[in-house]
């Protein structure tokens, strides 16, 4: 009677952990891959919320009357890490929202700051311009930065944290490498961004930014061009005190700017309530019936 009490509560201990542990963390690194990692998982697509006069100030700030919270526009989780062969470990996750109007592209994003040095954190955007194979295996190291293909190109926006005071206004540095790696141009279309910095509860460190750019520019060989009922791959990335040699990158993502709501939100939301409240339902039911049995 007593193993089998032993054997119960032991089987109770195991569902308790994976009920409580399902969520999937990302590890410290992405591994060791010489392909395109797209072909493993695919093109997460993210989609954009069309808004004819968006009310929002690029201020780092998402106040409570600002576009932002429409609840038709969704917040994405981004997860980001090391490459395999990094002397650093930096995990950290990006929440990000997107919005649009006629003209212009808005994003939102903040992820935690793992170190209390701020300065030379950064923030790196990387849009495919016309890569036929657009992977972040072309910027994994540092001086990888350039794209397989004659005569293709990638558009890189990248903001660095200097002395800058909570809510300043300011120019992200817009670059641009291809085949033959980093362009010698300046350019004269760099995206605004403005961003806050501050401290969470749990004491961890935080950085929220707001950014937009045109979807036009004036230099359509070393900018990417939005326009409306298209979509563009991408990838993001963090520095977290310790320049750019350091970096914790995501994988490829897809922003959808079709005026589509995300399927995964409307379709399948009822769903999803549906079958995680069975299986939180059926779950509880074997815990109380392990529960009355090791009474009894």
């Amino acid at each position: 009677m007593k193993k089998s009490k032993s054997s119960l509560f032991l089987t109770l201990l195991l569902i308790s952990s994976i009920i409580f542990n399902f969520p999937l963390q990302v590890k410290g690194d992405w591994g060791i891959s010489d392909s395109d990692c797209s072909i493993n998982h695919g093109i997460t697509q993210h989609y954009g919320r069309y808004i004819k006069s968006p009310n929002i100030t690029i201020d780092g700030i998402e106040s409570y009357n600002e576009s932002w919270n429409q609840q038709d526009v969704h917040e994405y989780k981004i997860p980001m890490a090391n490459n395999y062969d990094s002397n650093m470990r930096i995990k950290s996750y990006m929440f990000i929202k997107y919005i649009y109007d006629d003209s212009n592209l808005y994003i939102k994003a903040r992820w935690n700051d793992s170190t209390p040095i701020n300065r030379q954190d950064q923030l790196f955007l990387c849009w495919n311009m016309n890569c036929t194979d657009f992977t972040v295996s072309q910027f994994l190291e540092s001086g990888a930065m350039q794209t397989s293909e004659n005569g293709t190109r990638v558009d890189s926006w990248t903001w660095i944290r200097l002395s800058q005071t909570n809510g300043s206004q300011m120019n992200m540095f817009d670059t641009v490498y291809g085949n033959e790696g980093w362009l010698d141009i300046e350019q004269s279309n760099d995206p605004t961004i403005s961003f806050t910095s501050g401290i969470w509860a749990n004491n961890e460190g935080y950085y929220q930014i707001e950014l937009n750019r045109s979807f036009i520019t004036d230099e359509p060989d070393y900018d990417v061009q939005f326009e409306h009922n298209n979509t563009y791959r991408f990838s993001t990335g963090i520095g977290d005190s310790i320049g750019s040699v350091e970096h914790a990158i995501s994988w490829t993502y897809e922003l959808d700017l079709t005026n589509s709501l995300d399927p995964r939100f409307k379709d399948y939301l009822p769903y999803g309530i549906a079958i995680s409240s069975c299986i939180i339902a059926f779950s509880i039911g074997i815990i109380i019936i392990l529960i009355y049995r090791l009474k009894n």
